[in-house]
């Protein structure tokens, strides 16, 4: 149901079909978050206090998206999305002001996982804001609709640069993001976004290559 209608609602900034199979590796890593709570002292810790509720409202996001979408409801579901992507922001930027990970788990099943999901649901919130506009009337081809695209995937990319120069725990959140770009410049028809979605990534790769090289925390900014 939700792939017909994103087949029905399809704009040049909809990412190539083979995109959507970073939803298992998202899920896996959202399934190592949630049994990491459920483990021994890991829900008493600073970090999961300062976002125990903000990924509980990440993750309620995400459930209901499905639902929402599958009965036609795209503006609905695009809201989640929004809500969806600011709870995962805020939860990495909480993270990030408590400084260094306290452990191990910390770092690989808590941050690694929020940043790994918030690189993906910024590029998906991009596209799906074009397909919603294009469920209202926005036509797929010609001068408005192809410039509807590109400033949504221009955006989608500078959002993920401020990520990149203000947040940590960024490996996860550049390979995803990345994927999703790539998966637009292959999937769309239009020169000019394929150019935009190339150049996103080769912008989120410098910065982050750039960062990491000038701190003197390397492993805190890949990994949190």
């Amino acid at each position: 149901m939700t792939g017909a209608i994103s087949d029905a609602n399809h704009t040049a900034a909809t990412p190539a079909g083979y995109a959507f199979s970073i939803w298992g590796l998202i899920y896996l890593a959202s399934l190592a978050v949630g049994i990491a709570q459920l483990l021994g002292s890991a829900p008493a810790t600073e970090a999961n206090r300062r976002t125990g509720w903000w990924l509980v409202a990440a993750f309620g996001c995400s459930t209901v998206w499905v639902p929402i979408f599958g009965s036609g409801l795209i503006w609905l579901s695009q809201l989640v999305i929004f809500a969806l992507v600011g709870c995962l922001a805020v939860a990495l930027a909480r993270l990030t002001a408590l400084g260094p990970a306290r452990s191990r788990g910390e770092r690989w099943l808590l941050r690694v996982p929020v940043g790994l999901y918030l690189g993906w649901a910024i590029c998906a919130s991009a596209a799906g804001l074009g397909l919603t506009l294009r469920s209202f009337g926005l036509g797929e081809v010609g001068a408005v609709p192809i410039g509807v695209s590109l400033l949504l995937v221009a955006l989608a990319v500078v959002c993920c640069l401020l990520v990149v120069l203000r947040l940590d725990a960024l490996a996860g959140f550049a390979f995803t993001a990345g994927w999703a770009l790539v998966a637009i410049a292959i999937g769309t028809s239009a020169p000019a976004v394929r150019i935009t979605a190339i150049v996103g990534v080769v912008a989120v790769a410098a910065v982050l290559v750039v960062r990491t090289a000038q701190s003197t925390r390397k492993d805190v900014v890949l990994l949190g």
